[in-house]
């Protein structure tokens, strides 16, 4: 067992630092279309919170992806302000999100997704919200 956990452990570590290059920012709105899924969410952030122009994407698809190198996915990360406090506390919100990747039909895509995948599709799945002086680093639950 120990034998297959060190073969299996170094293809994992090479296909997800393939996925895994740096992110980069996204406009928010892209941020916001799935903040919109979950709308009490959504209201409760738009409410409470000045939200940015920008976020953070932290994954960037590589090169090896046929047609999506260079697109982002989440989770996406933000900072924000309290809405009507004298002095604003900064607050870090982590949008977690699963992505579905399909084929040039609009079929899942579960077999050589570097090849064959042209569209990600995201769904939100929690929202993260934690004060920004936390040096600790918001990690999104497994799905």
């Amino acid at each position: 067992m120990i034998s297959f956990r060190h073969k299996l452990f170094p293809l994992l570590a090479v296909f997800v630092s393939g996925l895994c290059h740096a992110g980069g920012s996204v406009a928010f709105e892209d941020v916001a279309s799935l903040l919109r899924a979950q709308p009490v969410t959504q209201q409760w952030l738009t409410s409470t919170l000045v939200l940015p122009e920008t976020a953070d994407a932290e994954i960037r698809f590589g090169n090896q992806f046929v047609h999506l190198g260079g697109a982002r996915m989440g989770p996406y990360t933000f900072r924000a302000k309290v809405k009507g406090v004298a002095k604003p506390a900064e607050i870090d919100v982590t949008v977690c999100t699963v992505a579905t990747f399909l084929d040039k039909s609009g079929r899942k895509v579960t077999k050589s997704v570097e090849k064959t995948a042209t569209k990600v599709e995201e769904k939100l799945t929690v929202v993260l919200v934690r004060d920004a002086r936390d040096d600790a680093a918001a990690v999104c639950p497994a799905e």
